[in-house]
């Protein structure tokens, strides 16, 4: 049995970018290559709402990764990983699994990468010097339907990277 690979990104990207929208005033997609697929600001009060819960310069990295199954790991390159621990503290970093379930139908996953650096397996890659890093499956969250779960970690995350007061 080989190792599940990524279906067509850009699709996985295309889907998540709506999704994002609800959570985001603005969405900056990266260049082919980079660490994060997406970098996002404006964090809304609540889903879907017009109202900014910060300051719109707190930014947001998002990497999305799609899968026709979701993979028991998720491979991460050592440099993205570094990338991401170097940024994390001020700039809070999501990764999205998508999954097409139907053409208008996506399943969600995410982790918050600094709640997972706070694990014995996050603490181990730290110190890691392969060429990639594995994420267990069992560390990401399945996004519900409204995506209300995903929206409060983000709020969460906003609180811990930046002391601004909140809305």
């Amino acid at each position: 049995m080989g190792r599940q690979q990524p279906s067509s990104g850009e699709a996985g990207e295309d889907h998540v970018r709506g999704f994002l929208r609800g959570s985001f005033q603005d969405l900056e997609k990266s260049q082919p290559g980079s660490p994060v697929d997406w970098t996002c600001h404006g964090l809304k009060c609540a889903r879907k709402s017009s109202q900014i819960y910060r300051e719109p310069t707190l930014h947001f990295l998002v990497q999305v990764k799609a899968f026709n199954t979701f993979p028991k790991h998720v491979p991460v390159k050592h440099a993205t990983f570094i990338y991401w621990l170097q940024h994390c503290e001020t700039h809070p970093v999501f990764l999205l699994l998508v999954r097409e379930v139907r053409a208008n139908l996506q399943e969600y996953l995410f982790l918050c990468f600094h709640d997972w650096l706070l694990t014995s397996d996050g603490q181990k890659a730290i110190g890691n010097r392969a060429s990639s890093v594995q994420l267990e499956l069992k560390y990401f969250t399945k996004i519900d339907d409204d995506a209300n779960n995903l929206h409060l970690k983000l709020l969460e995350e906003a609180d811990r990277a930046g002391a601004l007061p909140v809305c």
